[in-house]
């Protein structure tokens, strides 16, 4: 496991770190494109939103599952924790949230030519195509003119704790 020096765990951006996963786009693009005919739309109290997801991807889907061990050791055993994908659409705002049951997420941007935004309430903003973000500080995600597609994987530990033992981060 990559150790991380001491000015670095001083100095971990409170809200996202980049991370260099060698993770195979195309792959996880067409488990997207296989599974885009199952998803339903996500909903919560304030509004349908205009992205979908798909819980249940892990089963059936052995590269979902070595993207998840290599950077957790147990299986999950609340179907939160369970890889997932979005698909957000084209000049679309995800409202400010905080993601329920989590503290901190693995995000990979799969679309290939992303165009879209991380930004934090009263915080900075991020393009990035892999990262961990900080869950628990309320955030919004932006499109233009492309769908996102994200590959996500919830995780319910502390956010400063995962960017210090993840071995990916840049």
């Amino acid at each position: 496991m990559k150790k991380i020096g001491k000015w670095q765990l001083n100095n971990i951006n409170p809200y996202f770190t980049e991370i260099n996963y060698p993770i195979d786009r195309d792959k996880i693009l067409d488990i997207a494109k296989r599974n885009r005919r199952k998803v339903a739309p996500y909903k919560n109290k304030k509004e349908h939103l205009k992205w979908q997801t798909k819980r249940n991807i892990w089963e059936n889907e052995p590269y979902a599952q070595k993207v998840y061990f290599d950077f957790f050791e147990e299986f999950p055993r609340s179907i939160t924790f369970k890889p997932k994908m979005y698909f957000q659409e084209v000049n679309h705002q995800v409202p400010f949230h905080i993601d329920q049951n989590s503290k901190s997420g693995l995000n990979f941007v799969i679309s290939n030519d992303f165009e879209s935004e991380l930004v934090f309430e009263n915080g900075p903003t991020f393009k990035y195509r892999s990262g961990i973000l900080n869950t628990v500080i309320p955030h919004s995600i932006i499109t233009y003119s492309k769908r996102r597609v994200l590959f996500k994987i919830s995780s319910p530990e502390p956010y400063e704790d995962f960017v210090k033992r993840c071995k990916y981060v840049v």
